[in-house]
């Protein structure tokens, strides 16, 4: 026979909704499904989850009313969104949606854990409390406080993102004196393969096809005969397979070089 305290001591559905959710949103997030539905379920991730379970880890009792403990959650989810970027950022990973997705959701699925263990050791037992006598225009004005200090943040972040992006191919082209060049090229954020040609007068003075890494820096000392040393040197850089050039600096026979992509 099952013991009905112990049955209870089991029965945290609420817990239970935000880890579910919490994998929706990342399973989302890897998918191609329709936008609506990401945002949804992205914006419930950011905005509740993970501050929902912190409180529930923090007060494992019934603790404040429904309307109190969804403005907490609220701002403890968006203090915590904050401090998943301040770590991204920290180790060196890229901003996008897949990593905040996995870090909030890793966060709120460990202290939704938490919060049931405390629950279960207490014998608490999740009930829904109910609404407060609070006025509804203090409520309203709560919550649209709570919603521009989210949308602020959320917006800097966004609007900082579209700034300051990955830096692009980087190509150089350097005299070095008694005939001599410094070519070099710094790969894409992604990397990739590239072909890389350097030519004097029309001709082709040399001619390289490289598969770099992420952000990979390739150099190369490019020995010159006296005729070309006298004449503008221009390297070209394309992307494999393609014939329009991405980048191209120059190389005036005086040794100063003027980029041109």
């Amino acid at each position: 026979m099952t013991d009905p305290t112990r049955a209870a001591r089991l029965a945290q559905l609420d817990l239970g909704l935000v880890v579910l959710t919490s994998l929706a949103a990342v399973l989302v997030t890897l998918s191609d499904l329709p936008l609506a539905l990401r945002l949804l379920l992205d914006g419930t991730l950011v905005l509740f989850l993970p501050g929902y379970a912190l409180l529930c880890v923090l007060i494992p009792s019934r603790g404040p009313s429904v309307l109190e403990k969804l403005l907490l959650a609220v701002a403890a989810s968006i203090g915590l969104t904050m401090l998943v970027g301040f770590g991204l950022a920290a180790l060196g990973l890229p901003l996008d949606r897949v990593n905040w997705a996995t870090a909030l959701s890793a966060i709120a699925i460990g202290l939704a854990i938490v919060a049931w263990v405390r629950r279960w050791s207490r014998g608490i037992v999740f009930t829904l409390a109910r609404l407060p006598g609070m006025p509804l225009r203090q409520a309203a004005i709560a919550l649209l406080a709570v919603l521009v200090f989210a949308d602020a943040v959320l917006g800097s972040r966004l609007l900082a993102g579209g700034q300051f992006g990955a830096p692009p191919e980087q190509l150089w082209l350097l005299g070095g004196g008694d005939s001599t060049a410094q070519l070099g090229l710094r790969a894409g954020p992604d990397g990739g393969d590239y072909l890389l040609r350097v030519t004097s007068a029309g001709n082709i003075v040399a001619e390289y096809s490289l598969a770099l890494g992420q952000s990979e820096i390739w150099q190369m000392a490019l020995a010159l005969d006296p005729v070309e040393a006298q004449l503008p040197l221009v390297a070209r850089l394309y992307r494999a397979g393609e014939e329009v050039e991405i980048r191209y600096v120059t190389l005036q026979p005086a040794a100063l070089a003027t980029d041109g992509g």
